[in-house]
């Protein structure tokens, strides 16, 4: 009896060659072929990076050689964002390393059925209902002849106090997002990445509230990321391009998608307990061109610190 290995290669970029390529059709910052998951005899994943133009990052750095990868790991390709946990890794099966279909995005070579035990199954089947539906029609017809009602007259139903606008509610909590996802792209417009500068902008959220921290240029007035970072957690926004910059954020419990954002001219929005917060400066951070580095900003009570938050609105936003 031969053991078949049971790793896999998940390919991922541009070209249609990959396993992963639909999703990232119209992003060009993924190059044809950006990274790969080796997943082992034992189901580890371990990314690697194909030597992409923009990168692959975990946790918002950027890896230089394979990592394995944690259960809730982050992971971004370019300028897109890789929900990595949404496909089917954890591997019990038996693959081949060839692909039977290009055009398909998680194609793998299944193991062969025991198809004369399913015809079998199926024939057997075909004997036995026929037999079932006609006894269960002739005992339901011998109830009916028992059990003879006369008719009786079908009362009729005033609608006239029937109201036809039926309400549904569309605020109500949803999936609370995970961090990096940018629920107001389709307002501001996607998120402006220079990924040659190495800047980062290394964010600690609150300890008790949920976030979406945003960053406008000074200069030229445009929010170039909205990003959602879970309470306490701590989460880097790469790629940040030369020049000033200023601090806003959102804050609160129980997320809806639906709910409105600066008077309806957005969606998504907290329920509960929310607020804007915001500096009490100018700018509070600069990139100065030809040099990179990191900017921590913690949004916890702490002493000494570098920043001084207000309480905003949304029409600051």
């Amino acid at each position: 009896m031969i053991n078949k290995a049971k790793h896999q290669i998940l390919k991922i970029g541009r070209s249609e060659l990959n396993n992963i390529y639909k999703i990232f059709n119209n992003d060009s910052s993924v190059s044809n072929f950006h990274c790969e998951i080796f997943i082992d005899d034992e189901g580890n994943k371990f990314l690697t990076d194909l030597n992409s133009t923009n990168g692959t990052f975990v946790n918002g750095t950027k890896i230089k050689e394979p990592i394995k990868l944690e259960k809730n790991d982050i992971l971004k390709l370019g300028n897109s964002l890789f929900n990595w946990q949404d496909y089917p890794l954890d591997f019990n099966l038996d693959y081949s390393s060839n692909y039977k279909d290009v055009n398909n995005n998680l194609d793998y070579n299944y193991e062969k059925k025991d198809n004369i035990n399913r015809i079998n199954y199926l024939w057997f089947l075909l004997i036995i209902i026929p037999f079932s539906l006609i006894f269960l029609n002739n005992k339901s017809n011998s109830v009916l002849d028992n059990n003879v009602v006369p008719n009786k007259p079908v009362p009729s139903i005033d609608n006239s106090n029937v109201n036809d606008d039926i309400i549904i509610p569309i605020s109500l909590p949803i999936s609370r997002p995970i961090n990096g996802f940018s629920p107001y792209n389709n307002h501001y417009g996607k998120g402006v990445y220079d990924n040659s500068t190495g800047n980062v902008i290394k964010v600690t959220a609150p300890l008790s509230k949920d976030i979406v921290i945003m960053i406008k240029d000074v200069y030229s007035n445009r929010m170039i990321r909205n990003e959602y970072i879970r309470a306490g957690n701590v989460f880097s926004l790469t790629g940040v391009p030369y020049g000033n910059y200023k601090f806003f954020y959102i804050y609160g419990d129980d997320w809806s998608a639906y709910a409105d954002f600066k008077s309806g001219s957005a969606k998504g929005n907290f329920l509960k307990n929310k607020g804007v917060g915001k500096s009490n400066k100018f700018s509070d951070v600069e990139f100065e061109n030809g040099f990179y580095g990191t900017y921590s900003l913690t949004l916890q009570l702490m002493s000494n610190g570098n920043l001084t938050t207000v309480e905003g609105s949304e029409d600051d936003l």
